[in-house]
């Protein structure tokens, strides 16, 4: 008898490789972690006695009295950065100055990995940066209007700005009974001493 023919095996089932959802990178400049976020936080509170104010820093200031009343009021709002190698200060000097006249031990920092050229340079620009950025001066003037004179000056405003606000903007429009002018007003002049007579209009 003729043997049997040996069974057909069935070709193995492909099975899919299973969806991974790519990896986000890290923002440019910020440490990862396996996940993709941040390894590090963004501030620590540091030492404010480490801290090294940049010396040749050309932005000056004569009292920080604004800064200690908002820090007293609000608290940090945004870290002191620092050159992670030196602790030397990019941008904060006030802040630091206000922090140890308040007799904290210890202020946020949010230290940062550059050269000591590029510190400099960024704590050239913390500052420039922000001096380009226009304010709406009659949206700021109604936001002002409806504070206490103790909440502007926490916000950096005083009665003397706020009021020079105000003159500046009412006198961006002419009052109601100014009076209009045409072409035909009498521009003749004449000179009381020498008799010189002259006209006013374009020939």
């Amino acid at each position: 008898m003729p043997g049997k023919a040996a069974a057909k095996k069935k070709p193995a089932a492909k099975v899919a490789a299973p969806k991974t959802k790519p990896k986000k990178a890290a923002p440019v400049g910020v440490p990862a972690n396996t996940n993709g976020r941040p390894s590090e936080p963004a501030a620590e509170w540091f030492d404010v006695d480490l801290l090294v104010p940049w010396a040749r820093n050309p932005r000056t200031y004569s009292d920080v009295n604004d800064v200690v009343a908002s820090i007293s009021e609000f608290g940090f709002a945004r870290p002191i950065v620092a050159q992670k190698k030196t602790r030397e200060i990019i941008a904060g000097h006030r802040s630091w100055e206000a922090a140890k006249q308040l007799k904290m031990r210890h202020v946020p920092v949010r230290f940062m990995d550059l050269t000591e050229r590029q510190a400099h340079l960024l704590a050239l620009a913390d500052n420039r940066l922000s001096e380009r950025t226009p304010w709406n001066e009659s949206e700021l003037h109604a936001i002002l209007s409806g504070c206490s004179l103790e909440e502007a000056a926490l916000a950096g405003w005083s009665e003397k700005d706020i009021d020079s606000m105000s003159k500046a903007l009412a006198g961006d429009e002419p009052p109601d009974d100014f009076d209009e002018y045409d072409d035909d007003i009498n521009t003749e002049h004449k000179c009381p001493k020498c008799g010189y007579e002259w006209s006013g209009k374009s020939g």
